[in-house]
């Protein structure tokens, strides 16, 4: 995992947060983050409020746009 991971997200169960993943569908969107739970890698999905705050504190923030 690249790039320097954010401090702990105990309301998210993890102890460091890498990475930020928004999909833009015609549904809407999809947010999803990814790091490190108690010693392995855990992706969890999030709300946009979440994520935009975690982009906020720094991490690395990936797009995804699905088309119909």
């Amino acid at each position: 995992m690249a790039g320097r991971p954010v401090a702990s997200v105990p309301d998210l169960g993890m102890r460091h947060v890498r990475w930020v993943s928004i999909e833009r569908a015609p549904e809407g969107l999809s947010c999803q983050v990814g790091g490190i739970g108690h010693r392995t890698p855990v992706v969890r999905h999030v709300t946009p409020a979440t994520a935009a705050a975690l982009v906020a504190r720094g991490v690395p923030l990936v797009v995804h746009r699905k088309s119909a």
